[in-house]
C-alpha cells in the first residue's frame, strides 16, 4: 500500500503528501491522483497544485471535502503498484548559452572546477521532467541535472531577466518574468514562459518533458 498523509490545509483545501517513494514515482502517482480528481470532482474542484511529492486540492465549498478525501483514500488503497504512465508531452525549449547575454558560467566553472563547455553539454543533453510550477507564475521546476554541475543558490538574490535558465541544487528552471533571483544562470531562452492572453498561460505544465536545444546569439534575437 502507498504510504501517505492527508490533512486539511484550510476550510476548502486538502494537502496530500506521499511517503517512502522515489521522487519520480511519487510525482507519477500525484499526477494520477490529480487527473482522477479532476474528472471525478470537476463540478466542485476549483484548483489543483501538484508538486514533487504532494498535491493541494481546493473545492468551491467545504462540504465537498469529505467526499474528496474518501475518493483519494480509495484510489490510493487500490494502487498496490504505481500504474505505468505514458511519457508526458515533450517540449523543445531553445536556449542560448552565449556569454554576451550575461550568465554565471565563468563563476560556475571556477566553483565546479570543470570547463564551461562541460557544464553546457551536461545541461543541454538531459531529458527533464516538469515537476511543478511555483515561485513565479509559470516558473517550471525541472529535474534533474547531473550532480557534476549541481550548484548552490547565490547568497543574495540579484536582478534576473525573463527567460533566464538557472540551476539550483540539481534542479534547473526558467524565469518567466524579470525578477530578483538566486539561481545560477547558464543561459537564456527567447520563449515566453507565461502569457495571460493564452488559453494556457503557462508554457510548461507538470508531467511534461523538456529538452533544451542550444542556439546561437543570432537565432536567439530572431526568435525573441
Amino acid at each position: 500500500m502507498i504510504r501517505f498523509r492527508m490533512h486539511r490545509y484550510n476550510e476548502v483545501s486538502i494537502l496530500l503528501e506521499l511517503e517512502d517513494l522515489t521522487v519520480e514515482t511519487s510525482h507519477s502517482c500525484i499526477l494520477i491522483v490529480e487527473a482522477h480528481c479532476k474528472d471525478t470532482f470537476k463540478n466542485i474542484l476549483t484548483n489543483r497544485i501538484p508538486a514533487y511529492c504532494s498535491l493541494l486540492l481546493t473545492v468551491a465549498k467545504s462540504g465537498g471535502i469529505p467526499d474528496l478525501e474518501k475518493e483519494i483514500v480509495k484510489l490510493l488503497i487500490s494502487m498496490k503498484d504505481i500504474p505505468e504512465r505514458e511519457p508526458g508531452e515533450e517540449k523543445l525549449i531553445p536556449i542560448c548559452y552565449d556569454e554576451q547575454l550575461g550568465n554565471d558560467l565563468n563563476k560556475m566553472s571556477g566553483y565546479l572546477q570543470i570547463e564551461k563547455e562541460t557544464i553546457i553539454n551536461h545541461h543541454v543533453l538531459m531529458d527533464y521532467r516538469v515537476y511543478m510550477l511555483g515561485f513565479l507564475p509559470g516558473f517550471p521546476y525541472l529535474g534533474f541535472i547531473p550532480e557534476v554541475i549541481a550548484m548552490p543558490r547565490k547568497k543574495e538574490p540579484v536582478a534576473t531577466k525573463a527567460g533566464a535558465v538557472g540551476i539550483a541544487g540539481q534542479q534547473t528552471g526558467i524565469y518567466p518574468v524579470d525578477s530578483p533571483g538566486g539561481w545560477q544562470i547558464v543561459g537564456y531562452t527567447p520563449m515566453c514562459m507565461f502569457d495571460v492572453t493564452r488559453k494556457n498561460p503557462a508554457l510548461l505544465l507538470p508531467g511534461q518533458r523538456v529538452r533544451f536545444e542550444a542556439i546561437n546569439l543570432e537565432t536567439y534575437f530572431k526568435l525573441k
